[in-house]
């Protein structure tokens, strides 16, 4: 046990990780701390995301401020509509994502009519020395004889589709230019979207007023250059990971600060504090529990992980390439292997530890649906980690955020718009669980022309006998008016609820 001594008024420390989108979970696992426990926290550590709740949180000493700012925080999250209010993408990247399958396609269809001219027609081959600068310069080195010249209409269509790719191209040149220019100058694929500037617009986030208030922050941040990790305080001052202040570093801004903890490498650009260009904490640290727990600052703390662990099993890497192989190791198995180690040292120093068993949804995924119900498995999973639950009651839970994932897939296949979207909602009705003749039901009759509406009823009054059935203790208050209302949705829904009915 690391906690060393005991105070009159025991003081309370919280952690919070990194995860994207995925701090909606540690939204509803605070809102149950705060409501259902009653933590103040005097000292608080936050890596990415977790650095911007954990900053907004400390300005406040009291009780009544800090849970006014989580409040304020839930809602700036529930108004999010889609992954580009977090994640904006990058014009270059925007264009290739939408147009580089297209111009690839058509480089590769150019290369082949390319090489399909520069083969003989007949048995004598090309003349390899002479260099083809042109479609007609091809066709002419071929030199067949009489006999084996091909017919006109064969040749013809070969140079008329060949013209039409390469006018393909030459209307595609400033997509072109700009995904090489973005690609060879750019650090990033993304610009952090709007909501981080409301949630640092001084009504909300204000520097001076978290220097004033007497809580200690701590925000995880990692330097590029020398490699190591620091912390940044709530006066603006760089830590090294012991706690010492870095020699000759002059404070930084508080609000770069965050940012530069929420600058995931690669997605995001590198800001630069001081002398060095820093990114995402969680590159070393995705719970930064050294600096609340390291040194006894806390007689109790509370951890809060946005993201489950494990990682989801993959077909066979038997033909994978070489990037697919790497990738999965280090950004997949090492990074799992890593929060999973942070997490036993946080119990072993006699943390709760909040974590979610199974992700709502990916972490740059944004959905006021799937937030809702993050937010809500985020109370739940505290619960469960303050005042215990038996297996059968956790999988219960589990089992009901499952069920809500379906029909809020199920809302979407009813009223949704056709979009990728639309699509992705309607894969989850595949990978859930549950009886796999149901599911193959419920399936066939998302993917019909006309869903079933009584699909939908079917669910929700599943959803409506599986939250009676469990402890109220675990559920949020408003747990039981669930299965009465839509699920959240950033398209219009009838006003009335049909199955109701």
């Amino acid at each position: 046990m690391i906690f060393r001594r005991r105070r009159a008024t025991p003081s309370v420390g919280l952690v919070l990780s990194g995860g994207g989108s995925r701090a909606s979970f540690q939204l509803g696992a605070l809102r149950y701390l705060y409501d259902e426990v009653g933590i103040t926290p005097t000292v608080v550590a936050g890596a990415s995301v977790g650095s911007v709740l954990g900053s907004v949180l400390a300005q406040h000493r009291d009780h009544t401020g800090q849970r006014a700012a989580l409040a304020q925080l839930e809602e700036l999250w529930r108004d999010l509509q889609q992954s580009s209010d977090i994640f904006t993408e990058q014009e270059w990247f925007a264009r290739l994502r939408d147009q580089g399958s297209s111009l690839i396609e058509t480089i590769s269809d150019l290369e082949e009519r390319r090489q399909r001219l520069r083969r003989p027609f007949g048995r004598r081959p090309l003349r390899e020395e002479a260099p083809v600068t042109s479609a007609a310069a091809a066709v002419d080195a071929v030199d067949p004889g009489p006999a084996e010249r091909p017919a006109l209409p064969f040749a013809s269509l070969d140079v008329v589709d060949l013209v039409a790719a390469i006018r393909h191209l030459a209307r595609a040149r400033p997509d072109i230019e700009t995904i090489l220019r973005g690609a060879g100058q750019e650090q990033a694929l993304y610009r952090l979207g709007p909501v981080l500037d409301r949630v640092l617009d001084p009504a909300v986030f204000a520097p001076g007023r978290l220097a004033r208030s007497g809580v200690t922050l701590r925000v995880a941040v990692v330097a590029l250059e020398s490699g190591e990790l620091r912390y940044v305080t709530q006066d603006g001052r760089l830590l090294d990971r012991a706690g010492v202040p870095v020699p000759g570093a002059a404070p930084v801004d508080l609000v770069d600060a965050v940012r530069a903890s929420c600058t995931i490498p690669g997605v995001f650009a590198p800001v630069r504090l001081g002398d060095e260009h820093y990114v995402d904490g969680g590159v070393r640290e995705v719970l930064p529990v050294e600096a609340v727990l390291a040194r006894g600052h806390v007689d109790r703390c509370y951890a809060v992980l946005a993201s489950a662990p494990g990682v989801p099993r993959e077909d066979s890497y038997a033909t994978r390439d070489l990037l697919s192989i790497v990738l999965r190791a280090s950004v997949g198995i090492m990074a799992d292997e890593v929060v999973r180690e942070e997490a036993a040292r946080a119990r072993a120093a006699g943390a709760v530890v909040v974590v979610p068993e199974i992700d709502v949804h990916d972490a740059m995924v944004v959905d006021p649906g799937l937030t809702a119900i993050a937010m809500d498995y985020g109370w739940s999973r505290a619960a469960q980690a303050v005042g215990g639950a038996t297996p059968a009651e956790s999988r219960a839970v589990r089992e009901i955020v499952e069920l809500r994932r379906r029909t809020w897939a199920w809302e979407v296949a009813l009223h949704g718009p056709d979009s990728p979207d639309r699509g992705s909602a309607l894969a989850i009705l595949a990978t859930l669980p549950g009886e796999a003749a149901e599911r193959a039901a419920l399936a066939d009759s998302v993917g019909s022309a006309d869903p079933d509406p009584d699909g939908l009823a079917i669910l929700k009054r599943e959803l409506r006998d599986r939250v009676t059935a469990i402890p109220a203790r675990l559920l949020p208050p408003d747990a039981g008016a669930w299965w009465r209302r839509w699920e959240g949705h950033p398209f219009p829904l009838p006003s009335a609820a049909p199955w109701l009915d």
